[in-house]
């Protein structure tokens, strides 16, 4: 089981601290990841807990239930899932796979050599992997 939370339906511009504060009464929060740049309605964030025990405590005390100034509803929370490209089952043994990597600037702007990737996204891994894996 993971020891991320989804929450969605939250407030627009609610701050990471405050989640911190509210999921913090159900064990230590490792990490707040609020998404910018949603359309009003529609503001959601990760909730990484110490614990899958402290995300599953965490999830059934506020699903459907926690309310933050500004909600027009109760926030959903739910366990993250843990997908792969186009929310795709994982790979299989926690495996890399490059999908593909391109030119990500406009040709001629900044010195960018075509064909050569400047930054590459690397999204959906295992909670094993590394910052030193990846490099």
């Amino acid at each position: 089981m993971s020891k991320k939370l989804f929450v969605g339906s939250l407030p627009n511009g609610i701050q990471d601290a405050t989640l911190r504060a509210e999921f913090s009464k159900y064990g230590p929060v490792e990490d707040v990841y609020v998404k910018q740049g949603c359309d009003p309605g529609r503001q959601w964030a990760f909730v990484t807990m110490s614990s899958p025990e402290a995300a599953q405590l965490a999830k059934d005390a506020t699903d459907r239930i926690l309310m933050f100034h500004g909600c027009a509803r109760p926030c959903d929370v739910m366990v993250a899932k843990n997908q792969g490209m186009g929310g795709a089952e994982p790979v299989p043994g926690g495996q890399i796979q490059v999908v593909s990597a391109g030119f990500l600037a406009a040709p001629g702007g900044g010195g960018d050599v075509p064909g050569q990737p400047r930054k590459i996204f690397v999204g959906s891994l295992p909670e094993t992997v590394s910052d030193a894996d990846l490099r």
